[in-house]
């Protein structure tokens, strides 16, 4: 009993025949054109611009039509070979062939995938980088308000050494508001303990200055206010006097000794915390 061999499916190659000879065709009527034209040229007494210029453009596209003629042939050629190689192939070798493409694809896919993942990740860590460099520029802004805030309060101690200044602080938990009284031998300078604002001054002769200051002090409350005096070297005895004034109205009295040269009471700022 014979057997019958399998043979490939024959394959046609006229599609590509037909190409080749109309673009031979082309070109032996753009030949014949130019031909015609140049023919023309020498039996005119002398060239035209015109016909330069169509000589000029058939050139080119004879040129163009060259070039797209071996591109088909070129292409036909290609398309031989690999119709030939898989006319030739058996099933298991297209079967593999086939295999082998979708493998690539496969590893193509999770190449692309592993990029993806690593682009992600990329964006997630300038992300977090651009977050961490926000925070730092906030950080680095609270430690220049620092500085700064520390710079002030170096300035301020440095200029109450300068001014040889007294600083006095309320009493923690005191419910009763507190007025320094500086007495000086031709004034007495009055100003709320903690509170930033201008004091006020009775000055002229000794008599002059206290009837000033009993005439403020008639305006305050012994319930809610006490005063702290401030004796300098020669004021004692001004001191003696409005404290026997004061202790029949039920006013809290206290004292402490400074020195001719200190300050106490700021012109502008009285007795306030800076």
């Amino acid at each position: 009993m014979r057997h019958r061999r399998h043979q490939a499916a024959a394959f046609s190659l006229f599609a590509f025949q037909d190409i080749i000879t109309s673009v031979t065709a082309i070109i032996i009527l753009l030949t014949l054109l130019l031909a015609v034209e140049l023919a023309q040229r020498h039996a005119s007494p002398g060239p035209s611009a015109e016909s330069a210029a169509t000589a000029e453009r058939l050139r080119q596209v004879l040129e163009s039509a060259r070039a797209e003629t071996a591109r088909l042939e070129a292409q036909l050629a290609r398309n031989e070979a690999e119709i030939e190689e898989l006319a030739a192939a058996t099933p298991s070798q297209l079967r593999q062939r086939g295999k082998t493409t979708q493998e690539q694809i496969d590893r193509l896919e999770r190449e692309i995938a592993e990029l993806k993942t690593r682009q992600a990740q990329a964006h997630t860590r300038q992300t977090a980088m651009n977050e961490r460099s926000a925070a730092r520029d906030g950080d680095r802004r609270k430690l220049a308000a620092v500085r700064a805030e520390a710079q002030a309060d170096l300035e301020r101690v440095e200029k109450l050494k300068r001014q040889n200044k007294l600083i006095y602080n309320p009493s923690p938990g005191d419910a009763k508001r507190a007025w320094l009284v500086d007495l000086q031998p031709d004034r007495i300078v009055t100003a709320r303990l903690g509170r930033a604002e201008a004091p006020a001054v009775f000055d002229g002769s000794l008599s002059t200055m206290r009837r000033g200051f009993m005439a403020w002090v008639a305006d305050r409350s012994s319930s809610s206010e006490y005063f702290v005096f401030l004796i300098r070297p020669g004021t004692i005895e001004l001191f003696a006097e409005l404290q026997s004034s004061l202790e029949p109205l039920g006013f809290d009295i206290g004292f402490d000794v400074i020195g001719a040269g200190q300050t106490v009471i700021d012109p502008v700022d009285g007795a306030g915390i800076k």
